[in-house]
């Protein structure tokens, strides 16, 4: 609760046109299920404004890794030396230790996020949902049972205790895609070929007097890496994000829409915006 609602303050903080760029969308989709390019491709401030959001939670992964390598290396090199080990073989040790301890915190973190993610959606989903809807949810009418039920309900209007069945009917549909395994699944593939995958690029970074090769080539294979890798598991996890969200709305909402409705352009959308600040990322650690 405490995280959540410090993530919606700073969105509060945040300018008028920023808000307004969230809104934004590289593409939409008509009755007929084609794709058109959206309003996001013909301002490039929206567009830069909304790569920065990305990279803005992109960073907290990125740095408890960062933070997390800095620790661990020294600390077991320093018990290597102790144990007689050479300058050499110590430092040696001392790196892979903390290269692999930082993935883990790294993939653990971005995984963690994720899932908070699709919870926030399939919350979101039901909590969208009218009374009138929801009435079609034997979850929700259970709910409105229990409420009027509870003597500490008996001060609330019947409005108050339709709201409070509702919250909790969208906190059960949380719960429902945090028990799902497509959630963890979506969660891992986009973490690993996402932000665990420019981490490494990061950090195997070369000292520059190894870097050799030309530099726009350089640049352009780090951007095609690390576009495609954050790209694609973008895609994969929004997708699966939406998918999970429709099927909570089913199950515990009462709605019946097609489980996959709109996961196609949350992958599009998602794997779009992945590609351009992979990419960024990607040609700066090359």
């Amino acid at each position: 609760k405490a995280i959540q609602s410090g993530g919606e303050g700073l969105k509060n903080l945040r300018s008028d046109d920023a808000k307004l760029a969230d809104q934004s969308k590289f593409y939409t989709q008509d009755e007929d299920g084609n794709y058109h390019f959206g309003d996001a491709w013909s301002d490039p401030a929206k567009l830069v404004t909304r790569a920065v959001d990305v990279l803005g939670s992109l960073a907290p992964t990125i740095l408890s890794g960062l933070i997390t390598k800095g620790a661990v290396a020294p600390m077991v090199t320093k018990s290597m030396l102790k144990r007689g080990l050479s300058a050499e073989a110590a430092a040696v040790i001392g790196k892979a230790t903390a290269d692999r301890v930082a993935q883990n915190v790294v993939l653990a973190g971005g995984v963690g996020m994720s899932v908070g993610q699709s919870k926030d959606q399939a919350r979101e989903a039901v909590s969208g949902l009218s009374y009138e809807e929801l009435m079609s949810s034997p979850t929700f009418r259970e709910n409105v049972r229990l409420v009027n039920e509870d003597p500490n309900n008996q001060t609330l209007s019947s409005t108050q205790r339709l709201e409070f069945a509702r919250e909790r009917t969208a906190e059960q549909a949380a719960s429902y895609a945090g028990s799902d395994p497509t959630t963890y699944a979506g969660a891992v593939a986009g973490t690993v070929l996402g932000d665990a995958y420019l981490f490494k690029m990061i950090t195997g970074k070369k000292e520059a007097a190894q870097v050799t090769g030309n530099i726009l080539a350089r640049t352009a294979k780090g951007f095609f890496k690390g576009g495609v890798g954050e790209g694609t598991g973008e895609a994969i996890e929004e997708g699966l994000q939406k998918n999970i969200a429709n099927r909570a709305s089913n199950e515990v909402g009462g709605t019946n829409i097609d489980p996959w409705e709109g996961a196609g352009l949350a992958a599009l959308e998602a794997g779009t915006l992945g590609a351009l600040t992979g990419g960024a990322v990607g040609s700066v650690s090359a």
